[in-house]
């Protein structure tokens, strides 16, 4: 069976690792590959090309971009309109979201009680789609931050012009891509010096371990987590969906 990654660029990626792992400790004739593809066009021609193919894992830049060329929609992917899973079924490619799950897990792992946090979700595309839904079922009260604001949301400039707003919110969540490898100098622009020790800093960036945004949390008193175990759990999430076609 043929299983792997698609999005552009993936040298920030750990999933092969964690699924070739896998493969060899339970002895399964399995391979899982990166695709780099640039554009949809290119994940057409993929799944044309690789009648192999069973499964793949979706990320930045495409977990939106994937829905229309998919033949179903799972109806928690469809609610959150973002797709991190897929499974090819007589060629017919089956849309889901493990994302949604895998955050709640990891941040009941992290944080007891979190039932009177309130959440800043940094960035709104389908992983902040994902972290927003997972708070909405742990009901987390949240904010999206964007770069471009809806009426209902922060710009980074509300909050380095009123940084007191940051005194609401205990959870600050980044599912932007900044700071990923290879542009590890990069972070959110925030007022960090508001941040303290009733913040927790989560940053779904798990590569490098700990991010210039998790930094200046930590440098604040902030207790922080990356990624890296909500990578783990949407993996085995999709695998459960994947396995019955081993």
């Amino acid at each position: 069976m043929e299983l792997g990654l698609i999005g552009y660029p993936l040298t920030h990626s750990l999933s092969k690792e964690i699924f070739i792992k896998k493969f060899q400790q339970h002895k399964i004739q399995a391979t899982y590959q990166n695709f780099a593809i640039k554009n949809m066009a290119q994940f057409s021609l993929l799944i044309k090309k690789k009648p192999l193919l069973k499964g793949l894992n979706v990320t930045i830049p495409y977990k939106k971009k994937i829905i229309p060329y998919l033949n179903y929609v799972d109806p928690l992917a469809q609610k959150v309109q973002a797709v991190n899973t897929i499974k090819i079924n007589h060629n017919q490619c089956i849309g889901y979201n493990t994302d949604v799950k895998a955050f709640a897990i990891s941040l009941k792992n992290w944080i007891s009680p979190y039932i009177y946090f309130q959440a800043l979700i940094l960035g709104t595309g389908g992983a902040a789609r994902a972290v927003a839904k997972a708070c909405q079922d742990l009901q987390i009260k949240f904010k999206y931050v964007s770069r471009k604001p809806l009426k209902s949301q922060f710009s980074y400039q509300n909050l380095v012009q009123d940084p007191k707003i940051l005194t609401h919110y205990q959870l600050i969540i980044n599912c932007t891509p900044l700071g990923m490898y290879p542009n590890i100098e990069q972070c959110p622009t925030l007022p960090y010096h508001w941040v303290n020790n009733i913040h927790y800093l989560y940053d779904l960036v798990y590569n490098p371990p700990i991010t210039t945004f998790l930094k200046e949390g930590l440098k604040q008193g902030a207790k922080i987590k990356n990624g890296y175990e909500m990578l783990r759990l949407q993996a085995e999430y999709a695998w459960k969906i994947w396995k019955n076609s081993v």
